[in-house]
């Protein structure tokens, strides 16, 4: 079978992440102008200054930010899948991998959480602190709709389907894995999510290596989504991991799944072939 060639491999390496990005800053900045004209037009904009417009204007971006990312994302996976992801995927193992990948991704969300708590780093973050006061409004059906859903989709087809697969036939396995998800976690903008998404991203892309199908990290990406908007911001849920003993064994079966799942994935998946993750050159 005829082999990709490295430039073709690079091109898409880069291009992807660089259309959904541009996707994203076009959304936002028709927002902005949307927002503008509104406010030039009403009569208050007559009493603040231009340092009150431009706060407005920050504000109504932030509050929105969900939105704006959902609205980007169901425009960016037609797109994506349709263009740069290579749809020729064979999974290696069996369906009920699919589930262990589900539950792998509750398991590590908790236990990044709690990596990312015990460092303190989320009272450093001033800028994590007001996102995650316009983000998480108390919305929930909604956040689990976006964040929960449909924005796992297209990051996983960019990050997995996209970056680490080229990156894997270019670099082998653990230099993809290692770059992906720091990039994933980059991404991110801010301190504290970059260390959580980077662990997410490694266990996503180890997850997907392991099945060879973009269906096992988007499963993860959704179930560890979901669970944490269910945990933080479901009143029921929320209130009841206030009690110490449920938290503790919330936590204990997570780092349960976190240790056994990839055991469990791994024995139900082959190894890739060797032309999957040999890096390839140009062929004529």
């Amino acid at each position: 079978m005829q082999k990709k060639s490295k430039a073709g491999l690079v091109a898409k390496l880069i291009i992807a992440p660089v259309a959904y990005f541009l996707i994203t800053q076009v959304i936002s900045l028709v927002y902005i102008l949307i927002v503008a004209f509104r406010t030039i037009s009403a009569s208050m904009v007559q009493t603040m200054d231009y340092a009150e417009i431009y706060d407005l204007l920050m504000n109504e971006i932030m509050d929105q930010t969900l939105m704006l990312t959902l609205i980007s994302a169901l425009v960016s996976i037609p797109l994506i899948y349709f263009v740069f992801f290579d749809k020729k995927e064979k999974p290696a193992g069996k369906r009920i991998t699919l589930l262990y990948a589900a539950l792998f991704g509750v398991g590590v969300s908790i236990v990044a959480n709690v990596i990312v708590s015990l460092t303190g780093l989320e009272k450093l973050s001033e800028t994590y602190q007001e996102l995650n006061s316009h983000i998480y409004t108390g919305n929930v059906l909604f956040e689990i709709l976006a964040a929960g859903l449909i924005i796992p989709i297209v990051e996983e087809l960019v990050f997995r389907g996209v970056i680490l697969k080229n990156l894997y036939q270019l670099a082998g396995k653990w230099p993809a894995l290692i770059i992906s998800s720091l990039i994933f976690g980059i991404m991110h903008m801010n301190l504290v999510q970059f260390v959580y998404a980077s662990i997410l991203g490694f266990a996503m892309g180890f997850v997907y290596i392991s099945y060879r199908s973009i269906l096992a990290p988007i499963l993860f990406h959704m179930a560890a989504n979901t669970f944490s908007i269910m945990v933080s911001d479901w009143d029921w849920m929320h209130q009841k991991m206030e009690n110490p003993i449920v938290t503790l064994c919330v936590i204990a079966v997570c780092v349960i799944l976190t240790a056994v799942c990839p055991i469990l994935i791994v024995k139900n998946t082959r190894e890739p072939i060797a032309e999957d993750v040999a890096p390839t050159a140009d062929t004529e």
